[in-house]
């Protein structure tokens, strides 16, 4: 079973208001002045972010103000991934991952009797 499903970060355009150089051109000199390193300590400093917000809604916080704190998480969370895979060239193993990924839920759910 193959899924099809275009990775949002790197197979559809529309998701960037930016050209994709300009984005990238960004992230190259994101690199260049902060290095790898000080990318990987953000990365981690933004997925605890996210964290926090999902453990607010999750105990119960639903209202608006913190769905629109969670979707200000999950852009800063997919920026800083979009960052490490642009530096670490990692575009065509994450959408093979997915796709693996994917493939493995859709299986799931069939032998579950869901969807």
């Amino acid at each position: 079973m193959s899924s099809v499903f275009v990775y949002p970060r790197t197979g559809n355009k529309s998701r960037w208001e930016m050209k994709e150089e300009t984005i990238y051109i960004l992230f190259a000199k994101a690199h260049k002045k902060w290095g790898v390193q000080s990318q990987l300590v953000k990365g981690v400093e933004e997925c605890a972010e996210l964290q926090k917000e999902i453990c607010k809604i999750y105990f119960g916080d639903t209202s608006l103000e913190r769905q629109q704190k969670l979707a200000e998480e999950i852009a800063d969370v997919e920026l800083m991934c979009d960052q490490l895979e642009y530096m670490f060239g990692l575009a065509a193993s994450i959408q093979a991952y997915r796709t693996e990924k994917l493939d493995r839920l859709a299986e799931l759910l069939k032998k579950s009797g869901g969807a």
